[in-house]
């Protein structure tokens, strides 16, 4: 689960900025809330709410995780600094993030300049006391290795050789797991898994990969949740295809032939390729609907349902995913083509898994002022973007005002008591 993140000079965030998913003493909804370990109080809450106005920089926080999931999975990068002050193109970017992995707290920090790497550092967090287990500059060719870690001679050797002489437009996190190095893949790999594959960002505009998967895993259970979303869909279904129209090389086809795999889904779409007989088919999964004639349905191909249909199918599978896994859903504008009755369905079914002991997190930017009514939402579940005159954005959480328990938090957001909204001035004339 995702504790702490901090990030310094990125984009629109010029300064050092926190953001943290740490639960307030706030007695609202506390069965929600998701324990950090049997040895502290500290509990993570399950969902977060980020407000501002456009081009305030919520996308931006977005951008920054899967800048660091999408760095640390390529072993690459380029960073991208804050411009409109001369000086930051002269300083690194910075990342820091803290996870709890498997009952224990992992930070990794991350600090970069054009396509370098300035800084590395991993660490295991115990009782606010961090153990390093590698420190890495390379500008300076220096590398530190945890004394602690039990490695013979010529192993350590060898490691620390590698964090020294590693290019530093390589991150090592990265190398270490595509090199299998054995001194060092287990110790760092829990962070790896949850850098690239817990942490799962999802832009405004992007499409859910390995859809045909989740939809051929439920079918059922998919085609119910867009019936009673009052789609117009009665249910989803497989119709074949020529196989030139899969979009799969036919490298992965080969491959897949050569497998004992029985089923090879898309990475983006809705296709997928099966083995019968002997030889490869190709199916798309379409939509039904139902027409005036009793027992009549007509087949939709995606392409032909609207941007919320796709919208909300996309976002199914975060509340269909299996609860023994974790996972911390990063979304920009949930409420995209989304009607608010369905944003509210949607976070309030998150809400409810993480009551029954299922340990997600999702963290989503919006304009959706709904959610703020009612008892959906925790105080400290409500956070606020605002970019300063100076161009510099700024993020704070509502947990840091003082105000009547009674106050309507929307009225009160809307008249600006909070910052993080609009400041428009008439540009229309005569």
């Amino acid at each position: 689960m995702l504790i702490n993140f901090t990030f310094k000079n990125f984009r629109s965030f010029g300064g050092e900025e926190k953001f943290n998913m740490i639960a307030g003493r706030i007695r609202e909804d506390t069965k929600s809330c998701l324990s950090v370990s049997d040895n502290t109080k500290t509990k993570l809450l399950p969902v977060t709410a980020i407000y501002g106005a456009n081009a305030s920089g919520k996308s931006t926080l977005v951008q920054a995780l899967t800048w660091l999931h999408e760095a640390v999975q390529a072993g690459r990068f380029f960073t991208e600094p804050f411009l409109l002050k001369k000086g930051c193109l002269l300083k690194p970017t910075e990342f820091c993030i803290q996870m709890l992995i498997d009952g224990r707290i992992w930070e990794y920090c991350l600090r970069t300049h054009a396509a370098d790497v300035v800084e590395e550092t991993l660490a295991e967090v115990r009782k606010d006391k961090k153990s390093v287990v590698y420190r890495r500059n390379p500008g300076m060719g220096e590398f530190h290795l945890d004394k602690g870690i039990r490695l013979g001679k010529q192993e350590r050797q060898y490691a620390e050789q590698l964090g020294r002489s590693l290019p530093k437009e390589k991150i090592l996190l990265s190398t270490i797991i595509e090199l299998n190095v054995p001194e060092l893949t287990g110790r760092v790999a829990p962070v790896f898994k949850w850098l690239t594959d817990t942490l799962c960002p999802i832009g405004a505009n992007s499409g859910r990969m390995y859809l045909a998967r989740d939809l051929g895993s439920s079918p059922e259970l998919y085609g119910e949740a867009l019936r009673k979303a009052d789609t117009g869909i009665t249910g989803l279904q497989l119709v074949s295809i020529p196989m030139e129209e899969a979009g799969v090389s036919e490298t992965k086809l080969e491959k897949f032939r050569l497998s004992d795999k029985k089923v090879l889904y898309s990475d983006f779409g809705a296709v997928q390729i099966m083995k019968e007989k002997g030889a490869l088919k190709a199916y798309r999964w379409v939509m039904k609907h139902q027409t005036h004639e009793k027992d009549r349905h007509v087949a939709f191909p995606f392409e032909m349902e609207s941007d919320g249909t796709m919208r909300y199918l996309n976002l199914l599978p975060i509340l269909f995913s299996r609860s023994e896994e974790e996972r911390v859903y990063v979304i920009d504008e949930l409420d995209r083509s989304l009607h608010p009755t369905l944003v509210e369905m949607l976070v309030s079914k998150h809400l409810e898994r993480a009551r029954e002991g299922v340990r997600q997190q999702l963290i989503f930017t919006t304009h959706d002022v709904q959610l703020m009514e009612g008892s959906l939402l925790r105080r400290d579940e409500i956070w606020f973007i605002e970019k300063k005159r100076d161009g510099v954005s700024h993020v704070y959480p509502l947990s840091e005002f003082r105000y009547r328990k009674e106050l309507n938090l929307r009225k009160g957001y809307m008249e600006g008591r909070f910052g993080a909204v609009p400041r428009v001035l008439d540009f229309v004339t005569g």
